[in-house]
């Protein structure tokens, strides 16, 4: 029986065809020593009243593609890690969960260090549950773009993150320093912000330099504590003069890797990250990774009964 309490990396597998997902687990296991748990989810739909012997029909030969789809993914997977690390080195598990998609996936993040999705381009519906899942995860969300390919490793790897500032973004900063240190690769912190300054005209070119300048100043000093946290690690902080996510799609291209918060939807009681979030995943070159950036809040306090006033 596997162990409940270790740390999987976990693949949320909709397709046998999810080659760019798998490549990406297996680089993410090799570095974290960890297994890895492939997870396709069988979600309920009838568009009828079948009767239970109809039910049990459907339930078998859902079942039955689950598990094809599940065996082709472990094979593929296992080829992909075999050259990496010794036979047996890496622990390749499946799951085949009934259930919604999105509540599934986010129960699964709950034991895992990191969960894996694959975006697919052609395929709205997909692009709604990795927002929802993002937006809830109870771990890091790495969201693989379908035409994605890993690169060979180089020297001059680097790692993008979008920052705000030291407060707002600690909790980013902190996972993107992990991970540049994780995979021997430069870092730059992206700080993307209007062409000129908050009330005021635009600016000449020169005039325009020189306030950039002063902004990078300022960001540097706000975030070198922060980086001194990794004195490994080759850390440039950037003001870019574009919108924060312009400005982080822009420095992707080429990246290893994208690093932003969740942030927050601007709507009520919509589950999906902030617009900035959802604009680097829909466009951004590389995977993305995105990290809860704020600490957990107090849990909800439960009100008996007793104590709501009742007219």
């Amino acid at each position: 029986m596997r162990d409940i309490v270790t740390r999987e990396v976990v693949v949320g597998v909709s397709t046998a065809i999810c080659l760019p997902a798998l490549q990406a687990a297996a680089q993410e296991a090799t570095r974290r020593r960890c297994g890895v748990q492939l997870l396709h989810v069988i979600a309920p739909v009838y568009a009828s009243h079948p009767r239970i012997e109809e039910l049990d029909q459907i339930a078998g030969e859902l079942r039955q593609a689950g598990m094809a789809v599940l065996v082709d993914a472990a094979r593929t997977l296992e080829e992909l890690l075999s050259p990496r690390l010794p036979s047996g080195d890496v622990v390749v598990s499946t799951q085949l969960c009934h259930g919604a998609v999105v509540s599934s996936l986010v129960e699964a993040s709950t034991h895992a260090c990191l969960l894996v999705l694959q975006q697919h381009d052609e395929r709205p519906r997909l692009l709604s549950i990795i927002q929802a899942v993002t937006a809830r995860a109870d771990c890091p969300v790495l969201v693989v773009p379908e035409r994605w390919h890993p690169e060979e490793p180089a020297d001059q790897a680097w790692i993008v993150a979008g920052v705000d500032n030291a407060s707002s973004s600690a909790r980013v900063i902190r996972a993107a320093l992990t991970e540049a240190s994780r995979r021997h690769a430069r870092l730059r912190l992206v700080h993307g912000v209007d062409d000129h300054p908050k009330g005021g005209d635009a600016l000449d070119a020169s005039a325009r330099d020189a306030w950039l300048r002063m902004e990078h100043r300022a960001l540097e000093a706000d975030l070198s504590d922060l980086c001194g946290t990794r004195p490994g690690v080759a850390v440039t902080p950037e003001v870019v003069p574009q919108a924060p996510a312009a400005a982080v799609v822009t420095r992707s291209q080429g990246a290893a890797l994208v690093v932003v918060g969740r942030g927050h939807s601007r709507l009520p009681f919509v589950h999906r990250p902030g617009p900035v979030t959802t604009d680097v995943l829909l466009h951004a070159g590389c995977p993305v990774l995105v990290v809860d950036d704020e600490p957990p809040g107090p849990a909800p306090r439960v009100r008996r009964l007793s104590e709501v006033a009742i007219p």
